[in-house]
């Protein structure tokens, strides 16, 4: 009896880590958002249904964050957008940190409108609500780029279309929102 519980006692424990490392590996650390591995992997070049919206964002001049006030400070400015991005999505929406300061959103079943809605509502609150370090206050601002799937469009595709979006956002003078142009599949 006792070999019985002690052998259900390990099978229950290493459930749990095995479940906690798998867990880790599709989160990123600092935000508690999904990581690029986990977005890839749950999107992947899969068709998105159209209608589905991808948001790309990138804290402006973020290199300076950390070279003014070190990399904790540029860890907290990261996790304080997180939260402002999580704030601002509904709880269908994916959100993930793709890498060092880039974000993504997924926002399924969205007009182009109300998605540049939603990015307009993230890049003000992240404008107006500094990130709190040490009782200092260090302002950022974001760029989005916006592209909103059109029927049997890949994931790949938006994607892509969001990242130029984001990109002519960048070149337009930073801190705005720049959809990409609806694209329609033949």
């Amino acid at each position: 009896g006792l070999t019985g519980i002690g052998a259900l006692s390990l099978t229950l424990n290493q459930s749990r880590a095995t479940r906690r490392h798998r867990q880790e590996a599709l989160t990123d650390a600092l935000t508690g958002l999904l990581n690029r591995r986990a977005l890839f992997s749950r999107f992947g070049t899969t068709e998105l249904a159209a209608g589905t919206a991808i948001l790309m964002c990138d804290i402006d001049h973020f290199k300076g964050v950390n070279d003014r006030h070190g990399h904790a400070a540029g860890d907290a400015v990261i996790a304080h957008f997180s939260a402002v991005m999580r704030e601002n999505l509904r709880l269908e929406d994916v959100a993930a940190r793709i890498g060092g300061e880039e974000f993504c959103a997924i926002l399924p079943a969205v007009t182009p409108e109300e998605a540049k809605s939603v990015a307009e509502a993230i890049r003000k609150a992240f404008e107006t609500r500094p990130a709190e370090v040490d009782a200092m206050a260090i302002a950022a601002t974001i760029s989005v780029g916006i592209a909103t799937s059109g029927p049997g469009e890949s994931s790949s595709s938006v994607l892509n279309r969001a990242d130029h979006a984001l990109y002519k956002a960048k070149d337009g003078g930073r801190n705005i929102v720049t959809a990409a142009p609806f694209r329609l599949i033949a």
